[in-house]
């Protein structure tokens, strides 16, 4: 699934991590309080919030501490946050695409990719995260081909890593908690450029890819299903036909349930059951989503955003959310947030409704920047967390990861020279 939340606790939302303010990474120098700067507008029940601020900064290695903002009005009572960022030790080359899996004190795992042109190795690599997502230990190369990925809490614990490849096949990979990978499974003849999607539940690990036109030299992208239990594959590899030439996949997880949601022409998703069956298709009413790159479930509201290119000369991209019914696609609500040159929006459903995080070359707004959000896009809370995280994969996709569970709120975000680090922040009530 594209945005964990804890995966194997229920997903909700407590602020109690106590953590003190650190500097950016980057530069080493003291920690920045938050400040305006982004146009946020929202449609039906949306509104705005003022910015968060974090606590004061201190040094970071060869710098000097900063002044910290002090907390902003957070669109709920002012409530003051503090943010701590740890490097990932061995890290280098950061790219794209990091990914958490953590447990009920933040402890797991982070899985992304990097260049060795940024000084690292290519493709998908492996780190372990100790309680609050502190990273513990250096980072273990997993696949040198491999530059999409998902990934999901598996079942006797450690993770299940998706990843795909022009160069090589579909393949799962379960790694146990010191990253070892203990189990293979590779779909044949599915080499190709798009992100896979996998999810747990029931025992279940289900597998979704998509073999876009390009690679396969065919008229339209075809979508295939599997799922595997302990030890075999128990349905397919099966094609579900897709009403559109160019989509992309995900697998949502709401309980027990696991839902196959395809981004085409529309935006449509259907529950997927233990042997590979399909219920009835439901699309979201509002007509949009082709675009779609994060989804995510709260209170029977199913979110979904994207990445806007407003103009090519200069660059600019705006993130825009949408909330929709779960059982009948009804429209409940929007959100556009106007940024400088946005990429990656990264959505997760919580209890009180859902949190977003993008990052963006806008360090006045934040180029790391979290929100909180009602069910139907409310903006409750807006906070800057960094002012430099777009790593070296400008424009390439998502260069955040977000988990939210018990232990708090945890970010994964890189910065210009290719360094990968870990957030986290606690905000006050």
């Amino acid at each position: 699934m594209r945005t964990i939340a804890c995966a194997w606790i229920p997903c909700f939302l407590l602020l109690t991590t106590a953590c003190s303010s650190q500097p950016n990474p980057s530069d080493g120098a003291g920690g920045e309080g938050g400040s305006g700067g982004s146009s946020i507008s929202a449609g039906g029940s949306g509104g705005s919030a003022g910015d968060g601020g974090s606590g004061a900064g201190s040094g970071g290695a060869g710098g000097s501490g900063g002044v910290g903002g002090s907390g902003g009005e957070g669109g709920s009572g002012g409530a003051a946050c503090s943010i701590a960022t740890t490097a990932v030790p061995g890290a280098s080359g950061f790219l794209r695409l990091p990914q958490m899996v953590l447990g009920a004190d933040g402890s797991g795992a982070l899985v992304y990719v990097a260049t060795m042109s940024g000084g690292g190795k290519n493709g998908t690599h492996w780190a372990k995260l100790g309680p609050k997502a502190a990273p513990s230990g250096a980072s273990v190369h997993i696949d040198g081909f491999a530059r999409e990925l998902d990934v999901a809490a598996a079942p006797g614990g450690g993770v299940v890593l998706a990843t795909s490849s022009f160069y090589g096949d579909t393949t799962l990979r379960w790694i146990d908690d010191s990253g070892a990978t203990t189990r293979t499974e590779s779909i044949p003849n599915s080499a190709n450029r798009k992100r896979p999607a996998v999810a747990v539940a029931n025992g279940i690990t289900y597998l979704a890819w998509v073999i876009d036109a390009f690679t396969a030299g065919a008229e339209s992208d075809a979508l295939w299903i599997a799922g595997y239990d302990d030890s075999k594959m128990v349905f397919g590899p099966t094609q579900v036909t897709v009403d559109a030439k160019d989509f992309d996949v995900h697998l949502v997880t709401v309980g027990t349930d696991v839902y196959l949601v395809t981004a085409g022409t529309l935006l449509a998703w259907s529950k997927l059951d233990a042997t590979g069956n399909l219920g009835p298709s439901v699309v979201a009413q509002s007509g949009e989503g082709k675009d779609t790159s994060t989804v995510a479930v709260s209170q029977g509201h199913l979110a979904f955003g994207w990445t806007n290119v407003k103009s090519l000369s200069p660059l600019t991209r705006n993130v825009e959310l949408r909330v929709a019914g779960l059982a009948d696609g009804a429209d409940l609500g929007k959100l556009s947030i106007d940024v400088e040159n946005e990429q990656g929006p990264e959505l997760v459903g919580t209890e009180a409704g859902f949190s977003l995080a993008f990052t963006s070359e806008d360090p006045a707004a934040g180029a790391l920047q979290y929100f909180e959000l009602s069910p139907t896009l409310t903006v409750s809370r807006k906070l800057k967390v960094a002012s430099s995280a777009l790593g070296l994969g400008n424009g390439t996709g998502s260069t955040v990861g977000l988990a939210i569970g018990e232990a708090g709120i945890f970010l994964a975000h890189g910065d210009p020279n290719g360094a990968l680090f870990t957030s986290a922040i606690a905000c006050s009530p």
